[in-house]
């Protein structure tokens, strides 16, 4: 029986494992369908999202746009969302690295 070898690495994906960032998506999906002239509200912006920028986008605008203005408007909500968000740990996240840290990890954040 082979030896189980100890992990090299954790990978994290940011939103919503380490940061709770989902308010601020919202808030910029908001602002985006309000300067769009859509009357979306913020609770029904957040009631309805799921799935990716563009599939959300075209859900939330209409089907009738092209790939190319779904992916100018899904610039924009991640141009909005970046001047908006503030990233704060989740309960357990900090813990979670420390304790990675403590056993020979350390974090490198990839863009």
């Amino acid at each position: 029986m082979k030896p189980i070898t100890p992990p090299i690495a954790f990978i994290f994906d940011m939103d919503g494992t380490l940061a709770d960032t989902m308010r601020y998506h919202i808030d910029a999906w908001h602002q985006i369908f309000i300067a769009l002239g859509l009357e979306h509200t913020r609770d029904y912006v957040e009631r309805h999202a799921y799935g990716t920028n563009t599939e959300f986008a075209r859900r939330m605008i209409g089907e009738h746009l092209s790939y190319a203005e779904t992916e100018q408007i899904v610039v924009r909500k991640e141009t909005a969302y970046r001047a908006i968000a503030q990233l704060a740990p989740i309960p357990g996240a900090r813990l979670t690295l420390d304790i990675d840290s403590a056993r020979g990890f350390s974090p490198r954040a990839q863009d």
